[in-house]
């Protein structure tokens, strides 16, 4: 959903060609975006042979560097390898001039390789969430090693880097030494959105469940909370789990439970949110901002969340939501906003209000507008007789800097 907010923000003075390269998430299906006239897919493997490519690269100063320092590449830049640039640029035409703009740090490398075929004059880089620190946190600490040795290899190459949270912005940017800037996601608001609960009440979850920390909230959500606003109230609560979930046994076991229905992916939430009595969301750990408590907080239904989950957003425990630290105090913020329906809509109107003024698609759009437009001017700086290729070589001693710092 960011991406395309993103994109059709830039395709309003811009024209824009989408480049779809699926290494994780939801697949882009059908869907379409305003105002993007042509989008092409590329499959990871199914190109011409990548080994031209990369000797190639090899035989550049800069690449060598960049590689060394970069080692093992993440899982996503993996799966979609700078080789890979090739085969974009002979789908696009071979063309020239063209600026380009790269969604999330798996791609970082390939975005590199691609905005040096097309001789682009600038190259911006949407990281979203501050990956290596969520990885870090989580356990996986060779993928958060990854992370870090690519964009030291990497995010120099970029004319802008943006995250969604400031917070994240500011980690980012004292770990590598390069400027970013905050770009809070976008959603879109429904001009009047008809809340009615069911009865008996139904908490609703809606995320991405191929993701490790929204499986382990949904599962907290059956398994800890609802039990114990079942016990509160004494009413049969029920839950809707929501989300691509590629049939993963976690999640399809929560069904289960008594009152849970777990329903997959969704393209029109507008019926589940109209009909949710509050929006749970417990996660103990993410990155970014949670796009879904927007999409709630649009809906004018009220949200409980845990302060992880309300993380990167500027909002007030009590004014635009309930925070709770422990799966107790979920339940009892839970059943209270159930006890008394009013406080929950005045909580829910000063939500909308906040997504209205800070989250909606004309906000968000200028700010996406005033970023390109300095990157560009960044990019002119840097490089004033015309594009780079390069961003000069990595120096190698920085090799051996950057692994030590990222073993700790």
């Amino acid at each position: 959903m960011r991406v395309a907010r993103v994109v059709e923000s830039a395709a309003e003075d811009r024209e824009v060609v989408v480049v779809v390269v699926p290494v994780a998430g939801e697949p882009l299906g059908n869907a379409t975006i305003p105002g993007v006239q042509r989008v092409v897919r590329i499959e990871p493997g199914a190109g011409a042979n990548p080994r031209p490519a990369l000797i190639r690269m090899l035989a550049q100063p800069e690449w060598r560097d960049r590689l060394q320092v970069s080692g093992i590449l993440p899982r996503a830049a993996r799966a979609a390898p700078p080789m890979l640039a090739d085969d974009i640029f002979s789908a696009l035409g071979r063309p020239t001039g063209w600026a380009v703009h790269v969604a999330r740090a798996g791609l970082a490398p390939l975005g590199v390789a691609l905005a040096e075929l097309l001789d682009a004059p600038f190259a911006t880089l949407d990281l979203d969430d501050d990956d290596e620190s969520l990885l870090r946190r989580l356990g996986e600490h060779a993928e958060a090693h990854a992370h870090r040795r690519l964009l030291s290899a990497f995010a120099g190459c970029f004319s802008g880097i943006w995250l969604a949270a400031p917070q994240e912005a500011a980690a980012v940017a004292a770990r590598h030494g390069v400027p970013t800037a905050v770009l809070p996601n976008a959603i879109r608001i429904p001009a009047s959105p008809q809340h009615v609960p069911s009865s008996p009440p139904d908490l609703l979850f809606v995320g991405n469940l191929s993701y490790q920390p929204n499986v382990d909230a949904a599962t907290a959500l059956v398994e800890q909370v609802q039990p114990r606003v079942r016990e509160r109230t004494g009413l049969p609560i029920t839950v809707s789990v929501v989300g691509h979930h590629g049939g993963d046994p976690r999640i399809l076991s929560l069904s289960r439970h008594p009152g849970v229905m777990v329903r997959g992916f969704v393209n029109d939430l507008t019926e589940l949110y109209a009909r949710a009595s509050v929006v749970v969301a417990p996660l103990t750990d993410a990155a970014g901002t949670r796009i879904k408590l927007l999409e709630a907080f649009a809906h004018t239904v009220p949200v409980v969340a845990t302060p992880a989950a309300a993380a990167g957003l500027a909002v007030q425990d009590g004014t635009h939501l309930s925070v709770g630290r422990t799966f107790a105090e979920l339940a009892s913020h839970v059943a209270t906003l159930l006890a008394d329906p009013q406080a929950g809509a005045r909580m829910a109107g000063e939500a909308r209000r906040y997504v209205e003024e800070n989250h909606s698609p004309p906000v968000v759009a200028a700010q996406v507008h005033s970023l390109l437009r300095m990157a560009a001017e960044t990019a002119e700086r840097a490089h004033p007789d015309g594009p780079a290729r390069t961003t000069g070589r990595i120096p190698v001693s920085q090799a051996a800097i950057t692994e030590t710092e990222s073993a700790g």
